[in-house]
């Protein structure tokens, strides 16, 4: 297995009061990390650790996220510049473990006892290892820290660039051969066009045009997966500390896609050439970006897209220079490709 990479996207960690957060993003602050709560240590929780018997309760909406956060972690909430907006920054001096999903993955392969959540986990990931390393690829979610439920999905991390483009091609190709692999149905578009509806406005329609493009998520075996392809921290220009974000508010432009080459990496990216600002400040926007996957696979290159998020200005500390992008992310938030438009 490779070398440790950093407390980065798809991995966990528990703090000194017993409760798991997991990690965002793939740049982290000095001694610090970004991770929001996940499961919460309860008596009354439905979750049982498989590892100690422990109970959690599991964090299921963002409002909730925030309201565990600023009631329970008040003190881990900082104004970070460099991310430009209020973030829990846990000191890795209150860290008392890490989940790593490769070394978790490893486990479970080498396990004899598998329940039917793992079989299925296990045998996902041997079917994405036909063409990229296992050592590449890790299990995230609630198998990654023992507190999965028999509904629970298979939440897959595939880590590095070229490793990220072999297992897409392959999915590409999979989900239109494979009586495993295979996109939602209809019954869980619905499903998830209600849970997604109440942060990310579309019309039905648009929402399941938008989704029959997508094979980071879908099913295996009837069981539902979703795949998170992650660029290293070695494999970027960005480092804490390259640049101040200023939040200007919230903005919808019109833009055609003149780079989707990140567009499936979490943090994704849409490279664009704005036609019009339809509301907000104008400004010479060059890019669309989200942590969330679900805005991961939704225009190519040449796509027409009106999107909805917050203009941010992005000044470079060294050489000064000032570029203006997107962020996708907030309630509310949409990036709609025209040519699946009903």
């Amino acid at each position: 297995m490779g070398n440790f990479m950093g407390l980065i996207e798809g991995y966990y960690v528990k703090v000194r009061s017993g409760d798991i957060f997991a990690v965002k993003d793939v740049v982290q602050p000095p001694g610090k990390v970004v991770a929001y709560p996940k499961y919460v240590l309860t008596p009354s929780g439905s979750r049982i650790c498989r590892e100690d018997g422990a109970r959690y309760r599991k964090v299921e909406t963002v409002p909730e996220l925030y309201r565990v956060l600023y009631e329970r972690y008040g003190n881990y909430i900082v104004y970070d510049v460099f991310y430009g907006r209020e973030v829990p920054e846990i000191p890795l001096s209150d860290v008392v473990r890490i989940y790593d999903p490769r070394v978790k993955l490893q486990e479970l392969m080498k396990s004899p006892l598998q329940d039917s959540v793992v079989r299925d986990v296990v045998d996902f990931c041997r079917l994405l290892s036909r063409v990229t390393p296992t050592d590449s690829i890790g299990v995230s979610g609630s198998v990654l820290v023992s507190l999965h439920e028999g509904s629970s999905d298979i939440d897959v991390v595939v880590y590095g660039r070229e490793h990220g483009f072999r297992v897409y091609g392959y999915l590409e190709n999979l989900v239109n051969v494979s009586t495993d692999v295979r996109r939602y149905d209809e019954v869980l578009l619905k499903r998830l066009y209600i849970s997604r509806g109440r942060e990310t406005p579309m019309d039905f329609t648009t929402f399941v045009r938008h989704e029959e493009r997508r094979v980071l998520e879908g099913l295996f075996r009837g069981r539902e997966y979703f795949i998170r392809l992650i660029q290293l921290p070695s494999e970027l220009d960005v480092r804490y500390g390259t640049y101040v974000v200023r939040k200007l508010g919230t903005c919808v432009l019109k833009a055609i896609v003149v780079d989707a080459s990140e567009s499936i990496f979490t943090p994704c990216r849409y490279r664009i050439k704005v036609i019009e600002f339809l509301e907000g400040s104008e400004r010479e926007v060059c890019e669309v970006y989200s942590l969330r996957g679900r805005f991961c696979e939704l225009a190519s290159e040449g796509d027409t897209v009106i999107c909805r998020g917050t203009l941010e200005e992005v000044h470079y500390v060294e050489s000064g220079e000032v570029r203006y992008r997107v962020y996708l992310g907030d309630t509310g938030d949409y990036l709609v490709n025209l040519a699946l438009k009903y």
